[in-house]
């Protein structure tokens, strides 16, 4: 009877009095939040089984540590920070782990022996269809494997060997363009903006069968201008929707429905691009080209191909751009290494710069390896889970659903794995006595085993054409203005100021 007066008293109480009872109801929420995140926070710290790992207690606490560094765009300088005050292995939230350790490479992301489970791929883009996901985001190890294989051959020697002419047009176009703007005008040129334009106008060429045209107009395609804006966005929405009451409102604020128009209008290009050159009879050696030489009962689903070609746009553009323009302002800030580069590219090119004349140029080769480390295109980790019955890094055992990651920008500028890490070094990559001590396998700037980046080789021959092209072509003079243009903010990757650059031609 007391029980149901009680009850019948707060019934009462509510439609007496509604003002009252969501004051009531808001701080009733508000402390079983609080009761709630201090109950999984003291279990995080003194629980669970990552308790005696090195790392801040605010990180072991709570994701909220992490988060609030994503969301100021400084998450891959702290993480630097938390190495070289803990070590190499640093616990950076409450079920995670981040290394430094080059071993960690090959115990997470390396290939599979004797039947041993993969660690589990992180969740990505949700795909149009499911069971289609892009290949990045294959959650199956064998489906990946299957898929990948079905493009390799688009990514071999062989095949850049064919694509060669194309990319020589493109990077021609754009010293033409550079060229004849720099001729009506001595002004400094935006070189991120220019090298957007080259990037996005070869990988449109090879995933779409035809450019951008951006080189030609000096303007950004308004579906590319909305894909280099929406990096930020993605990020903050991407933290925002960890915590209510954020998640519920995403879904109806300008962030959520502009992070989610990007995505739509990011799909339904690609998928018009893909279907018109999948309709084409022109025999070309692009990508999708070459793959359909190899039969239609080895092409992936459409729907499956609509999502691999938003991931081509997504990962051969932008990556290629900033590791060309990081690659460059580090040259213009060290005169003495810049000045041997040139000697070497412009001495031995000749009339006619070929991809495969300038694999054979060491110099250029190891400024190209230094500046991936020094200036890694995609800066962050990539998160694995432990799998079922769980597995080792590092020599220590973890169980299942535990989450590691590689910073890959922190790794490389960590004192343990390189000597002089802050300072553009070429030398360390050519045997230099004083980088003996270097754990160069720490570098993976292109990710490590079998989901590593399918477009490496192209990348590599991308950078080398473009950066020969223009010291052949051009002095370059560093402007004022960008004389401290590192560091930057990072939003999954890098969120680029302008950098300019006074071209003056050498004809």
């Amino acid at each position: 009877m007391a029980n149901r007066s009680l009850l019948a008293e707060l019934y009462h109480l509510l439609l007496d009095s509604p003002v009252k009872s969501l004051v009531y109801i808001v701080v009733a929420l508000i402390v079983y939040n609080v009761v709630k995140i201090a109950a999984l926070a003291i279990y995080n710290l003194f629980f669970h089984p990552l308790k005696d790992l090195p790392g801040p207690k605010l990180a072991a606490a709570s994701e909220s540590y992490r988060d609030w560094y994503i969301l100021k765009g400084s998450l891959v300088y702290q993480e630097l920070e938390l190495f070289r005050k803990y070590g190499p292995i640093v616990r950076d939230g409450p079920n995670s782990i981040m290394f430094a350790d080059p071993q960690a490479w090959k115990d997470i992301y390396g290939h599979r022996t004797g039947g041993k489970p993969a660690t589990i791929k992180s969740i990505g883009i949700k795909p149009a269809h499911e069971g289609h996901e892009m290949l990045e985001f294959i959650p199956s190890e064998e489906e990946h494997g299957r898929r990948r294989r079905l493009y390799m051959h688009a990514f071999s020697d062989q095949s850049i060997k064919k694509q060669e002419p194309m990319l020589i047009e493109h990077v021609n176009g754009l010293v033409e363009k550079l060229r004849a703007v720099t001729a009506e005008s001595k002004e400094p040129q935006d070189l991120v903006k220019w090298l957007h334009f080259c990037t996005f106008d070869i990988m449109g060429d090879l995933a779409f069968g035809h450019g951008m045209g951006m080189v030609g107009t000096a303007t950004y395609n308004p579906w590319v201008a909305a894909i280099i804006g929406s990096f930020r966005a993605f990020a903050i929405s991407f933290v925002l929707t960890r915590y209510q009451p954020f998640a519920f409102l995403m879904k109806y604020t300008y962030l959520g429905t502009f992070v989610q128009k990007a995505v739509d209008e990011h799909r339904r290009f690609a998928q018009t691009k893909v279907d018109e050159r999948l309709e084409s009879d022109v025999d070309r050696p692009d990508i999708w080209g070459l793959v359909m030489a190899a039969g239609p009962d080895k092409l992936p689903s459409r729907w499956a191909m609509h999502e691999d070609g938003m991931l081509f746009m997504q990962a051969g553009t932008d990556t290629s751009s900033t590791l060309l323009c990081g690659l460059i302002w580090w040259l213009l800030k060290t005169p003495e290494i810049f000045a041997k580069l040139q000697e070497e590219i412009r001495s031995n090119l000749g009339d006619e710069i070929t991809l495969e004349k300038l694999a054979r140029l060491p110099y250029l080769a190891a400024c190209v390896e230094e500046g991936l480390r020094i200036h890694p295109p995609a800066p962050p980790g990539f998160n694995r889970k432990a799998p079922p019955g769980g597995i080792a890094v590092c020599g220590r055992f973890y169980v299942e659903g535990t989450e590691f990651a590689i910073p890959v920008y922190a790794t490389s500028h960590y004192e343990g794995n390189f000597a002089l890490p802050d300072e553009f070094r070429p030398e360390r990559w050519l045997g230099d006595s004083r980088f003996a001590s270097d754990k160069k396998d720490a570098s993976q700037p292109f990710l490590y085993g079998p989901r590593n980046c399918i477009g490496k080789n192209l990348a590599y021959n991308e950078i080398r054409l473009i950066l020969a092209k223009i010291i052949v072509n051009f002095d370059l003079e560093l402007d004022a203005e960008s004389k401290n243009w590192m560091p930057h903010a990072v939003y999954g990757l890098w969120a680029k100021p302008p950098l300019w650059i006074k071209f003056t031609s050498r004809d």
